[in-house]
């Protein structure tokens, strides 16, 4: 039950994000492309797919990878997920 709570919620902020994030692009007030990273960033927890998209995409462009590494470490550890290397 806990953790199928906890993965409805992860889902439900990652989801929400992108919905802000799909918002954001068109208001000039909220910075869009930054919140459907970290949508993106919070589904790629419980969804594998994502997890690997992000990091073909973080390893195609060198800044980007470090950003993600360090994105990824912390988004886990705030969420309590241990950090699972895709590669």
């Amino acid at each position: 039950m806990k953790k199928e709570l906890k993965r409805a919620l992860i889902t439900f902020l990652g989801v929400l994000f992108l919905i802000f994030g799909v918002i954001g692009l068109v208001l000039p007030i909220i910075n869009g492309l930054l919140l459907i990273i970290l949508g993106l960033l919070i589904l790629s927890i419980e969804f594998t797919l994502i997890d690997e998209k992000l990091a073909a995409w973080a390893l195609k462009y060198p800044l980007a990878q470090k950003i993600h590494a360090k994105l990824r470490t912390f988004i886990r550890k705030v969420f309590g997920e241990e950090d699972k290397d895709i590669r």
